[in-house]
């Protein structure tokens, strides 16, 4: 891992899986903003919409809740758990469970910020994460919606290029809405 020290973040990881397919997705915000809750969700739903036929449907693997060692590698970002957390996920209202779904480490390639739906722009402009000296694609989005963990799932057909934006071709109409 080209022996770069791991820094401890106060975030959410999960590896999402579709086929071959895989990456790492870090949910941040603040205590209570709903990371865990996200991540509960995710793992225990399995999402095969907007798939087309014969596509996998898209799993997820538990990294790390809470606290989330990253660490670049090869200009890329991997993050894992630490140790004393490793498998384990907070579900508030019940306690600290263990995961059967974990994966011990995984390559970033998302990261999703928790914000509240009023302030989350219908067609946000891209926008990237510096972490560690590595630039990841960012987005935002409300962590208590229960369409989130869909949301989530098309996020990463779009960087599976499964799923495309289609914003260069909006209507003018929609375009000027933007």
């Amino acid at each position: 891992m080209n022996g770069a020290a791991a820094v401890c973040i106060h975030a959410t990881c999960l590896e999402l899986s579709s086929g071959e397919l895989s990456i790492g997705l870090l949910f941040r915000g603040p205590s209570g903003s709903g990371k865990s809750m996200l991540a509960l969700r995710l793992l225990d739903e399995v999402g095969t919409g907007l798939a087309s036929d014969g596509v996998p449907p898209v799993t997820a693997r538990l990294v790390s809740d809470d606290q989330v060692l990253l660490r670049p590698a090869d200009s890329s970002l991997l993050a894992s758990a630490p140790a004393a957390i490793s498998g384990l996920i907070e579900v508030r209202g019940v306690g600290i469970v263990q995961v059967p779904c974990v994966t011990a480490q995984t390559r970033l390639g998302l990261v999703i910020d928790h914000v509240p739906s009023a302030a989350i722009d219908r067609m946000p402009p891209q926008a990237r994460a510096g972490l560690c000296g590595i630039d990841l694609p960012l987005h935002h989005l409300d962590f208590a919606r229960p369409d989130t963990p869909a949301r989530v799932r098309v996020l990463a057909r779009i960087a599976w290029e499964q799923l495309q934006l289609a914003s260069d071709s909006l209507p003018q109409y929609l375009a000027a809405r933007r």
